[in-house]
């Protein structure tokens, strides 16, 4: 959040504190908005639910207690991922290739992390971890195009660490350890493919509405 606010103020005629601010916060939430963030929730506790195995109640409370810290540790990030560079990027080269360059950038952004014994990105591959930020790149840029609210976009990326991060379990030895099978996988297919597909419709719909030829690779 700091660099995107350093970044913007190299441009004070077009940037201020108040715009910045209103970026951030000053979004009106729709039902249709509140509907779609309300399904997006509820998907990350049928994934730990159903995909992972988590029913115990204390991992769920977790959870929660958690996602002030994973706002800070994590879902700011958003105001630069969906926040600035999707939309840059969507300036110069289409939607899809976009939002893959975002998600492979995502995932390089955390590489230090697999120099860390113990945190949860060292305990799946690399190549592994690239796929499901591709994933997450196309849901959350598909929450930010139909909210055009970066906020919830922070909550949701600070849910997902919440709920997938933490909903791990504790190994013999004391370190994080994920176990991921294949229903995990399957309802990661299902949320690319949907999220794909919401996203593609919306960016076909403003093109025609601004008069466009649209496409999407």
């Amino acid at each position: 959040m700091v660099s995107f606010y350093i970044l913007y103020k190299k441009y004070p005629k077009e940037f201020s504190f108040t715009s910045f601010r209103q970026f951030i916060f000053n979004k009106n939430i729709t039902k249709k908005v509140g509907l779609i963030f309300s399904l997006y929730i509820l998907w990350r506790f049928f994934m730990v639910w159903f995909g992972l195995g988590i029913e115990n109640p204390v991992s769920i409370i977790y959870m929660f207690i958690n996602l002030p810290l994973m706002i800070v540790g994590g879902g700011f990030e958003e105001i630069g991922w969906r926040g600035y560079l999707q939309p840059k990027l969507e300036r110069v080269i289409r939607y899809i290739p976009a939002t893959i360059v975002v998600g492979i950038i995502w995932a390089i952004w955390h590489l230090p992390l697999w120099m860390i014994k113990g945190t949860v990105q060292s305990e799946i591959s690399f190549s592994l971890y690239i796929i499901m930020t591709i994933i997450l790149s196309f849901s959350f840029s598909t929450l930010y195009k139909y909210s055009e609210n970066i906020t919830l976009c922070v909550v949701a990326h600070a849910w997902y660490n919440a709920c997938i991060g933490l909903a791990v379990y504790i190994g013999s030895d004391g370190y994080l350890r994920l176990d991921i099978g294949v229903k995990i996988f399957i309802l990661y297919i299902i949320e690319f493919i949907v999220a794909v597909i919401l996203g593609i419709i919306y960016n076909q719909r403003r093109d025609f509405m601004h008069g466009e030829h649209f496409k999407i690779s």
